[in-house]
C-alpha cells in the first residue's frame, strides 16, 4: 500500500466533500471511511487514525504527506486563502498542520 498516495486521495476526497457540503465534519467523515476502507482491505484493524493496526512508519508516511500537501493546497486549488476551505482553522494550513503534528506527537509518531 503507498500510504502517500493515500493521503493526497483522502485530501481530495475532503476537499471535494467540503466544496460539496460545506461542512468540515461531513468531508472529515468521508476521508476517514475512505482511509478506513482502504486500511481494512489491506488487512489491518482500523477503528479510526488513533486507534488501528497500521504500522507506525505508514502512519508518519501518511500525517507527512498529508502536512506536505496542504502546504501547496492553497495554489494548487487556486484558493483566496486557506480559511476559505478550511474555515474550522483561523488560520488556515498553518493550525491544521500544527494539529497533524501534535496528533503525531500525542501517538508517538514523529
Amino acid at each position: 500500500m503507498n500510504w502517500s498516495k493515500i493521503a493526497e486521495k483522502a485530501l481530495n476526497i475532503y476537499y471535494e466533500s467540503f466544496v460539496e457540503n460545506r461542512d468540515h465534519c461531513i468531508a472529515q467523515k468521508i476521508a476517514n471511511k475512505f482511509i478506513k476502507l482502504l486500511a481494512i482491505k489491506a488487512g489491518f484493524e482500523f477503528k479510526n487514525l488513533s486507534s488501528n493496526t497500521v504500522p507506525r512508519k505508514e502512519l508518519i508516511i501518511f500525517f507527512n504527506q498529508f502536512a506536505e500537501r496542504m502546504r501547496y493546497f492553497e495554489k494548487e486549488k487556486k484558493l483566496e486563502t486557506m480559511e476559505n476551505f478550511c474555515g474550522h482553522c483561523t488560520r488556515g494550513y498553518q493550525i491544521t498542520v500544527m494539529r497533524i503534528y501534535k496528533f503525531m506527537e500525542k501517538m508517538d509518531l514523529k
